[in-house]
């Protein structure tokens, strides 16, 4: 015993407890460790720096317990509110932890709708769930005053028992003296309609209606799109004409306007307005950005093309193959194409010293909508003689005539999620969007807008097309406004007003999240409706198109 207390005090790690057999060991190892002076701890000092308390110093403190026990009232959503996440995590929203999930999702909105309906008996869960699909989640667990909990509970039960709904919407009877009390009595609720054979009282399913009501519920939500417009720049000599295309937005993030006799280049990324060119004894009819670099095409009303390089302010080049004005211009890749009211088309290479490579000639009337598809393949034109015709790429081959339309068809736009289907509008007399598959040349469909179609684009983002419109047979109120359809099934998502005359022009931004329109009123208006959508597929690769 006194061995041990020594190396007890000296801090020495205590070997194992012997066994007989070892003691001859033992004894010769304390020998050789009583040869030198071991250092002695004084009696005053504790043991505790060597074996220390759990812990370090510190008391322990009994919980007294750990267990909720929750309020044994039949109301639980009464009393508890769903609790709204601390952190709110949203796209735009900085937080050290990017791999955080967002504080509620779609599905987790559904599941605790459910929940209350089904396990809390909340009434309100099926309204809030389906009446507003975005809005904040409610608090859980957040004490109502005792107050309001005692007058409540005052009002709305009498007898201290527990009720529960079942899956069929039973309840307990509050009627003791019909029935023994210590057997469960189901009654159905008063509320509640039977006629009906696909009624609650009729389903096998252990989800009562308004848990297959959450359950149902489609989780498409209507998006928000502000209906007015978010920047106005005026545009004083804009003219007031169907057949004319005086707006594009580039690449660069250049706007250009045809005003007059003039090309004005507004930068989105600075608000700077330069004037391009100003042609004094001609009026500009038509102007387009080249998809690469800072080209931008301009056409005449004396049938000229010009071709300058917006980002030194010079003109490179001019064209002069048209006898009347150019009211349409499309380009793809090094391939620049005219439409002019002569009926005629141009193609031209602007890398060839040669007027044009090919002319195609297919329209009686004047042409005033030129669209190429994605591929290069195929070219889309629309003219006052009510046809949309298909072109074979660059030849003088027309692949398909679509003479459904009954007015002038200047709006035109490729799908740019599948191959092969194009949008197109007919004017006043016509008043209908269509929809063609341009590879067996058939119509799929056709819609009745009640106002003239001046010009579409489809989005960049989703599955959503956008139209501007002009006169309208119906009502002056349904006249000059730009709409917003679900392609799909051309439903309306938005309808933006503002202008006042016709909104003649239309043009999306290289990233597809803003829309700008330009009318009779001398106004451009930019619209906010793609911004705060998320891209409903990925990006493809870029595939440009072969030079010729």
């Amino acid at each position: 015993m006194s061995d041990y207390k020594r190396k007890l005090r000296s801090g020495k790690v205590l070997p194992e407890i012997a066994t007989p057999k070892k003691n001859k060991e033992i004894k010769k190892n304390n020998e050789c460790e009583e040869q030198p002076t071991c250092p002695r701890t004084p009696p005053s000092q504790s043991i505790e720096p060597y074996f220390p308390p759990s812990p370090f110093g510190k008391k322990r403190h009994q919980p007294h317990g750990d267990r909720f026990i929750p309020s044994r009232d039949r109301n639980l959503a009464r009393d508890f509110q769903m609790m709204a996440s601390a952190a709110i995590h949203t796209k735009n929203t900085e937080t050290t932890n990017s791999g955080d999930p967002p504080s509620i999702t779609g599905e987790s909105r559904r599941f605790n709708a459910y929940f209350r309906a089904e396990l809390l008996d909340d009434p309100t869960a099926v309204s809030e769930f389906t009446s507003d699909s975005s809005r904040p989640p409610r608090r859980v667990l957040q004490y109502t005053p005792a107050s309001t909990a005692s007058h409540i509970n005052n009002s709305s039960n009498s007898i201290n028992t527990l009720h529960h709904t079942s899956p069929s919407h039973y309840t307990r009877s509050h009627s003791p003296e019909s029935v023994d009390p210590h057997l469960p009595v189901l009654s159905p609720s008063p509320n509640r309609e039977y006629d009906s054979p696909t009624g609650s009282r009729f389903q096998v399913s252990p989800i009562g209606e308004a848990g297959r009501r959450i359950l149902l519920t489609s989780d498409r939500h209507t998006r928000h799109i502000n209906p007015t417009a978010i920047k106005i720049l005026d545009a004083p000599d804009l003219q007031d004409d169907f057949y004319l295309n005086l707006v594009d937005w580039g690449v660069n993030d250049s706007l250009a306007v045809g005003l007059g006799s003039c090309v004005y280049l507004w930068n989105a990324n600075t608000s700077k307005v330069t004037k391009l060119c100003d042609l004094a004894t001609d009026t500009i009819t038509s102007v387009n950005w080249a998809h690469l670099g800072s080209l931008l095409a301009v056409g005449t009303h004396s049938g000229k093309c010009m071709l300058f390089d917006a980002e030194h302010s010079k003109k490179l080049r001019t064209w002069s193959n048209h006898s009347s004005r150019i009211g349409s211009i499309a380009w793809k890749s090094n391939i620049l194409t005219t439409g002019g009211r002569d009926h005629a088309i141009y193609h031209h290479d602007v890398r060839s010293p040669q007027p044009f490579f090919r002319k195609l000639t297919g329209h009686t009337q004047e042409l005033c909508g030129l669209k190429w598809n994605s591929e290069g393949t195929m070219l889309a034109s629309g003219g006052n003689d009510n046809n949309l015709i298909i072109w074979n790429s660059h030849e003088n081959i027309i692949t398909h005539r679509l003479t459904q339309h009954t007015a002038a068809v200047k709006a035109i736009s490729w799908n740019p999620h599948k191959r092969g289907i194009l949008v197109s509008g007919g004017g006043t007399a016509d008043k209908t969007i269509k929809f063609w598959n341009t590879n067996s040349g058939s119509l799929i469909s056709s819609h009745d807008t009640g106002s003239q179609v001046c010009n579409l684009a489809w989005s960049k983002k989703t599955e959503d097309i956008v139209s501007t419109h002009g006169y309208s047979s119906n009502a002056a109120n349904s006249s000059n406004q730009v709409v917003v359809w679900k392609a799909d099934k051309m439903q309306r998502i938005a309808t933006l007003t503002g202008h006042v005359s016709r909104v003649l022009y239309m043009s999306m931004s290289n990233d597809g999240s803003t829309v700008v329109t330009g009318a009779g009123d001398e106004t451009l208006r930019f619209w906010d409706i793609f911004s705060s959508v998320e891209t409903t597929r990925p990006e493809r690769e870029d595939r440009q198109a072969c030079l010729r």
